[in-house]
């Protein structure tokens, strides 16, 4: 059985992860990002399904981890800004 509670949270989680890096780059304007830790302990979410979460942008090519670095893609960006104009 699918846990749609579960669902929802990454969805939040995601989003939330996509906006903290797509303001960053905006602000910087030089592809900075963040650090993962700070994505999978400050958002105010239980870490590990923020670690699942970030995974999944990962797999997606949303988001870039080098390391404990990460950056948002274009295709993150991309992402973002669709899912904000709704």
């Amino acid at each position: 059985m699918t846990d749609h509670a579960f669902i929802n949270r990454q969805h939040v989680i995601r989003h939330a992860m996509l906006a903290e890096l797509y303001s960053k780059c905006q602000i910087s304007r030089i592809g900075a990002g963040g650090y993962s830790r700070d994505l999978t302990h400050t958002l105010g979410h239980d870490p590990q399904e923020c670690e699942f979460a970030l995974g999944y942008l990962v797999e997606a090519g949303l988001v870039i981890r080098e390391s404990v670095h990460c950056r948002i893609t274009a295709l993150g960006m991309e992402k973002y800004e669709a899912e904000s104009c709704k």
